[in-house]
């Protein structure tokens, strides 16, 4: 029996998706607390309120992958930046190196013309 005294089919009267999509959890949850639903109807709303909860946590898990997947593209990216630098600091302590090497070899070059000339 309907709760306004009308006994209806599961088909007939009983629209989830217009009633139970307006509800939040707790709402259904007090619903069935309350026996509102009873039989058929309230297996059926167990079973919807198991399946709302079940696809908010894929949809929870499918965005915890793409952050996942996002993160570790820009680890790649850090490490591809990092690996870059490596290069640089390596060219850039060569390239000082180099010069060291130079600025020794034309100091012994002026100390050897200076003492020539002395």
């Amino acid at each position: 029996m309907h709760r306004w005294g009308a006994v209806f089919t599961m088909d007939e009267k009983f629209n989830p998706a217009s009633e139970l999509d307006q509800l939040t959890d707790e709402e259904i949850e007090t619903r069935l607390a309350a026996a509102i639903w009873v039989n058929e109807r309230r297996a059926f709303v167990l079973r919807y309120l198991e399946d709302k909860k079940l696809k908010r946590k894929r949809a929870a898990r499918s965005e915890e992958l793409e952050i996942a997947r996002g993160a570790k593209t820009v680890a790649r990216e850090a490490i591809s930046v990092a690996k870059l630098a490596q290069r640089s600091a390596k060219l850039a302590f060569t390239l000082a190196s180099i010069a060291t090497a130079a600025a020794i070899a034309a100091a012994a070059v002026a100390a050897a013309i200076f003492y020539l000339k002395h």
